[in-house]
């Protein structure tokens, strides 16, 4: 059943008068100078009134971010998406406008030439995405019903945006009424992109049913390779074309829209792998054996279809992506990090600490100003501590706000003990840390390799958790908008923060140390990659191990071995301290932001104390995680050991095999204090137990209280 049957000429004409309406259609290649300059300024024009409304837009979101109407703050979000969208789009469109117009040209030209034949072909996939066009019309009747929206409302305007004057006036009334209105129709028929690389799927999928069909009438051998030189020119046809950004557009966008294409991209997939069923359907066994040969070329080809590939970033798309993409599985392979984009993400987000050290290579001036930027940064971290301890001491007859001064102490003193200790350690870690960059810049490295391998396995956690850090952060300082407190903290200061400019510093003071706070914590990614990196090593190792064929390889991995466990004691040392000071914070303030949960305090209090204990929570888990891999791979060495060649070694080589058979029996593990648990995750559970624990104990005992 057919919706809304359109010809192919028809909906030719009616992408050019939709594109030309929104200035996402190519144009001709043929245009006149001045027919490409207009099309460049309604471009230049439509991009500005989209920004404007964008900009207001932005404007309600702020506005009613702050309001308990959740309805009233989604509409504009909603709204704000769809606009990026349709900005997004433009981009597209205008970065690829040469590409678009050799192809559509080509179309174009196909449509006005085609037989009736070949355009039944074309008009069968246009009516399989008949829905789809269904679609596209109730997108214009939306548009048409929020233009009227001001004459049955008491909006001025269409749509939710906010401007930061009065509207009041017809003369200043009308004109953003008809830009919001050109904006919203432009916005409903932005679709026509869509419709236009769908548009360029259907051509294909036709040109190669078309081709299906000579090749099953094809009598002999000539006529086949003209067949093979023609599906050749229609594989060629879809490289210039590069839609990646055009289904990361999408993404943003409603489902509704990712189904106009993704249909028409599973017509010409299944229409290009049938291509080898009209191939064997031909006449070859008639003719000799060079035509059975290029029949069989035709078919070997045909088995890889024609996708749409989205430029490695997201699967090919099709109806089954369409179905499946909400689900975690498909966004598995998004990103893919390497390890030098990884340190430098590591190296952003501890940037507020200066904990991470500088090369050994680095210049007089940059160790200067590194020195200068630490110390600043601890001062004004101490500027925090002592007013927090202050206002510890003055409410400790009050415990609700008690509990607030320790919680928030615990993160600023974390923060301030794990910049003094890695400045303690700063030429220890400078090695460790050197050697791991050194090594991840040699491509041919098997460490490198094995922790790229480790960083694709843990990103995601790490990637949430310091995004959770800074969030975190970002609303510990806006709370001021949505409590009676005037400053992020109730710290308490010897003299009087009532009036500017000593009011504003106080603020931009305490929202500084916030954000070193998230990067203290951020601190524990560092050590994490410390020790993903000492795994790496062992696991290379192994590997080496396993495949030795020489005694002389066999003594160069030995060797090695002794080397990496040097590097590990190294590393052990260096981040023991660091782990016993994030242990030791983080269990105090998972306890006293509980408490601040369960106890009678509003919503968004509640909520901002939940962070902080999701944060706190997750903290010692993203050291636990690397340390216990350690403990797995420095123990693999004896398995790797005794499944390597070693029965056809002589007794003296035996021997020593034997030797690092018992070394390695000793695991590679991290003792926090004088406990004998090593650190791991085991170690992880029962902190998250013991956390708990002493938080219903300790509410007991306030309770009673």
């Amino acid at each position: 059943m057919v919706l809304l049957r359109i010809k192919p000429n028809q909906m030719l004409r009616l992408l050019n008068l939709t594109g030309n309406f929104t200035s996402t259609w190519p144009g001709s290649q043929k245009a006149g100078r001045f027919e490409m300059v207009l099309r460049d300024v309604g471009w230049i024009l439509g991009m500005l009134n989209a920004f404007l409304i964008l900009l207001a837009l932005f404007y309600a979101d702020y506005y009613y971010i702050n309001g308990k109407d959740v309805v009233t703050l989604m509409k504009p979000l909603c709204e704000t998406a769809t606009l990026i969208d349709v900005i997004l789009a433009l981009i597209l469109c205008r970065f690829k406008r040469t590409s678009l117009q050799k192809l559509m040209e080509e179309v174009e030209e196909f449509i006005k030439n085609c037989n009736s034949e070949e355009e039944a072909i074309m008009q069968k996939y246009i009516d399989h995405s008949s829905i789809s066009t269904t679609m596209a019309a109730s997108n214009v009747a939306a548009a048409i019903a929020f233009s009227f929206t001001p004459f049955f409302t008491e909006s001025d305007v269409p749509g939710d945006a906010m401007f930061p004057f009065d509207l009041k006036s017809l003369f200043v009334k009308i004109p953003i009424y008809i830009l919001d209105t050109i904006l919203l129709f432009q916005t409903a028929l932005c679709v026509c992109v869509d419709f236009m690389i769908a548009m360029l799927m259907w051509y294909s999928a036709t040109k190669l049913e078309i081709l299906g069909l000579k090749l099953e009438n094809a009598a002999d051998k000539y006529k086949v390779k003209d067949c093979a030189k023609e599906h050749q020119k229609i594989l060629k046809q879809h490289e210039p074309i590069n839609v990646e950004l055009q289904f990361i557009c999408m993404m943003i966008a409603s489902y509704q829209r990712l189904y106009v294409t993704a249909l028409p991209a599973d017509d010409l997939k299944e229409m290009s792998m049938k291509l080898a069923t009209s191939a064997y359907s031909s006449k070859w066994f008639e003719d000799s054996s060079k035509m059975a040969i290029d029949v069989h070329i035709i078919i070997l080809r045909s088995q890889k279809p024609i996708l749409i590939s989205m430029g490695g970033l997201l699967p090919n798309l099709t109806l089954e992506y369409y179905a499946n993409q909400i689900l975690e599985e498909e966004f598995k392979t998004m990103i893919k990090i390497s390890a030098e984009r990884a340190i430098l993400f590591l190296k952003a987000s501890v940037i507020l600490t200066a904990c991470w050290p500088p090369s050994p290579k680095a210049t007089r001036s940059h160790i200067i100003l590194f020195e200068l930027s630490w110390y600043v940064l601890f001062a004004n971290a101490l500027f925090l501590l002592f007013p927090l301890i202050n206002a510890i001491y003055e409410n400790r007859t009050d415990s609700i706000v008690m509990t607030k001064s320790i919680c928030l102490f615990c993160a600023v003193a974390q923060i301030t003990f794990k910049m003094i200790l890695c400045r303690l350690e700063r030429s220890r870690f400078q090695s460790l840390l050197f050697d791991l960059e050194k090594s991840c810049k040699i491509e041919t490295s098997q460490e490198k390799v094995v922790f790229e391998r480790y960083i694709n396995k843990c990103k995601y956690i790490h990637l949430l958790y310091t995004s959770l850090c800074y969030l975190t952060a970002i609303i510990v300082i806006c709370s001021p908008l949505y409590t009676y407190q005037r400053f992020p903290t109730n710290a308490k200061y010897p003299f009087s923060v009532d009036h500017s400019p000593i009011r504003e510093i106080i603020f931009l003071h305490q929202t500084l140390v916030g954000l070193q706070v998230s990067a203290g914590m951020c601190i524990d990614c560092q050590l994490a990659a410390l020790l993903w990196y000492v795994g790496a090593k062992f696991e290379a190792l192994s590997k080496n191990i396993r495949e030795f064929k020489k005694v002389k390889e066999l003594n160069a991995c030995l060797k090695k071995h002794q080397e990496i466990l040097r590097y590990a004691a190294e590393t052990k040392d260096v981040i023991l301290h660091l782990i016993l000071t994030t242990t030791l914070t983080t269990t105090m303030g998972i306890i006293f932001a509980g408490l601040n949960i369960v106890d009678q305090q509003s919503t968004a209090v509640k909520i901002q104390y939940v962070f902080i204990v999701c944060v706190a929570s997750t903290e010692l888990l993203i050291s636990a995680w690397p340390a216990d891999n350690l403990i797995n791979t420095s123990s693999n060495i004896s398995w790797d050991v005794y499944n390597s060649n070693w029965l056809k070694t002589n007794p003296c080589v035996r021997r020593n095999l034997v030797q690092c058979i018992m070394r390695s029996q000793k695991f590679e593990t991290i003792h926090v204090g004088k406990l004998k648990m090593p650190f791991c995750l085991q170690y992880y559970a029962s902190f998250l137990t013991s956390s708990f624990s002493y938080f219903t104990t300790l509410r007991a005992v306030l309770g009673k209280e």
